[in-house]
């Protein structure tokens, strides 16, 4: 089992200036605002000028995200804040440096449909700029393109805009991610939960019903970049372990669409490594660790031991909103399951010794998972394929229970057939085939 220490050891200075570029960009889809507004007259009836601002508005606990932004991208303006809301802004409204980041987000486009809010502000700022003389017609043009950006916008047609410098006319094609994009991506818009009642951590990406197609390519990426055998590769395909779904809206909310990972194998063989082998530049950091830490405990099995369980219970108080400067206790006062304190490092440890050096489980070569206590089978814990050899012919199965009512046998007689731990073929004597379980997001 792979071993885990406290902390993400990665050095943020290793971090290039192409990948903090990429991850800038990512953080922007998820952030980031492209605004462009007028300045009237005393009477309000004629438009004196323009203004052009790229912006960045995070909690106050994110300051030093904003700070690490400037810094990296040689932003000469301050970070402005906004104590009374507990906001921090980052402003950018200089003509010479929204060039630099017009720049950037050249190079490496946005993926979001606020690419299409990008192109829109670009338009308007080289026309302005680029007019010596300001007329009626100008101020109208601006107008109308203010008037079709961030919430008024309703046009979502790429397509549309492959005449104002768009680079391609499918969100498809347009659409290209990267390691670095995708966690800048996750630190604004991405999630690390932890089911408390079940134990059970969850990564997921919300987004608007009109990224669908960016939430659906981010699978893809997933697919294709995190090590996945073929096998394991064929039940993602055949199940929802990756999963993309529609979320209507409730209340006053709009609908939603989300990915949502939350096969404990998956999180801690595959993105969990992902995710440790880059730097993280926001306060998120601080809930990833944790997260990481209640995965490691329930992959290992050892979340079942009550004390170990309350741990984890009150570790989990501390990430997300709860880990926020500005979180009230006093409305969780009546609320046993807000118990919130800050648990030490000493403690921390012990769960991370325990995981790694007594682990409640053993995960088999064909998938299967046993308790060490009992020396029993957890069939909730598994994840296996079954593949049926009947002659030449081979069907593919990615369920004990589909597997047994293709063969028209009970699921309790294919499992007591297959007794080998490995991934070798088994002669099913009543169903006269022979069947293999092949395990699944399982690395040696």
């Amino acid at each position: 089992m792979m071993k885990m220490t406290q902390m993400n050891m990665k050095a943020m200075n290793s971090t290039t200036s192409m990948e903090f570029k990429q991850w800038f960009v990512g953080f922007s889809d998820a952030e980031g605002m492209f605004m462009l507004s007028p300045y009237y007259s005393k009477d309000k009836l004629k438009i004196k000028s323009w203004s052009f601002m790229y912006s960045v508005t995070l909690h106050i606990d994110d300051i030093q995200t904003l700070k690490t932004i400037k810094e990296n991208l040689n932003l000469t303006k301050e970070v402005t804040l906004d104590i009374n809301e507990n906001l921090c802004r980052l402003r950018i409204q200089s003509k010479e440096e929204l060039m630099l980041l017009m720049r950037i987000f050249d190079e490496f486009p946005l993926n979001t449909t606020k690419y299409l809010n990008y192109l829109d502000f670009k338009r308007a700022f080289n026309l302005y700029y680029r007019t010596k003389i300001r007329t009626y017609e100008l101020d109208k043009e601006l107008l109308n393109i203010k008037n079709m950006m961030n919430n008024k916008r309703t046009d979502f047609d790429i397509n549309n805009y492959v005449k104002y410098g768009a680079d391609a006319t499918t969100w498809d094609n347009h659409i290209k991610i990267n390691r670095y994009w995708l966690l800048g991506m996750v630190e604004g818009d991405g999630s690390f939960n932890y089911s408390r009642e079940e134990a059970v951590p969850t990564f997921m990406i919300m987004l608007t019903e009109t990224e669908k197609c960016l939430l659906y390519s981010i699978k893809d990426f997933l697919k294709n970049n995190l090590g996945f055998d073929k096998y394991s590769l064929m039940m993602i395909e055949n199940s929802p372990v990756i999963g993309v779904r529609y979320q209507k809206g409730r209340m006053n909310s709009k609908p939603t669409w989300h990915l949502k990972i939350k096969n404990r194998r998956v999180l801690y063989t595959y993105l969990i490594p992902f995710f440790d082998n880059m730097t993280f530049f926001s306060k998120k950091n601080e809930s990833y660790q944790i997260w990481r830490m209640l995965c490691l405990a329930v992959y290992s099995g050892i979340y079942t031991d009550p004390k170990i369980k309350h741990w984890l219970t009150l570790l989990s108080y501390n990430m997300n909103s709860f880990s926020l400067s500005t979180y009230n206790d006093k409305m969780y006062k009546n609320d046993s399951r807000a118990e919130r304190v800050m648990i030490s490092e000493e403690i921390k440890q012990n769960i991370i010794n325990e995981a790694n050096n007594n682990p409640k489980v053993k995960y088999l070569k064909d998938g299967r998972v046993m308790n060490l206590d009992t020396n029993k089978i957890i069939h909730s814990y598994g994840s296996s394929m079954y593949m049926v050899k009947n002659g030449e012919e081979i069907k593919v199965f990615y369920s004990l229970l589909d597997c047994a009512k293709y063969l028209n046998i009970m699921s309790t007689t294919l499992s007591r057939n297959l007794i080998l731990s490995d991934s070798s073929w088994q002669w099913v004597k009543k169903a006269k085939v022979f069947v293999r379980r092949m395990p699944t997001f399982q690395k040696d």
